[in-house]
């Protein structure tokens, strides 16, 4: 496991990271980000830019702005 997780912190989070600032640019002031979850080293967790205004997300309470990716979850080989 720490082998996927090694992986996935050196070479996947990279790779989708370069991808993601290729389309959106780089991050400014925390519009969008993508990390390894604190609490599941096998997971990455990225966070979105909003599409609309805060005011048009009041009371939508389940709709969040994160995309979480389980890789190790599926039993994938990660060939980066």
């Amino acid at each position: 496991m720490v082998d996927i997780e090694k992986r996935i912190a050196d070479n996947m989070l990279p790779a989708l990271r370069g991808a993601i600032a290729a389309q959106l640019g780089e991050p400014i002031k925390d519009n969008w980000s993508i990390e390894v979850d604190a609490k599941d080293p096998q997971t990455l967790n990225f966070h979105y830019p909003a599409a609309l205004t805060a005011r048009d997300y009041l009371g939508v309470t389940y709709i969040t702005h994160r995309v979480k990716l389980e890789s190790a979850r599926a039993a994938m080989a990660i060939t980066l």
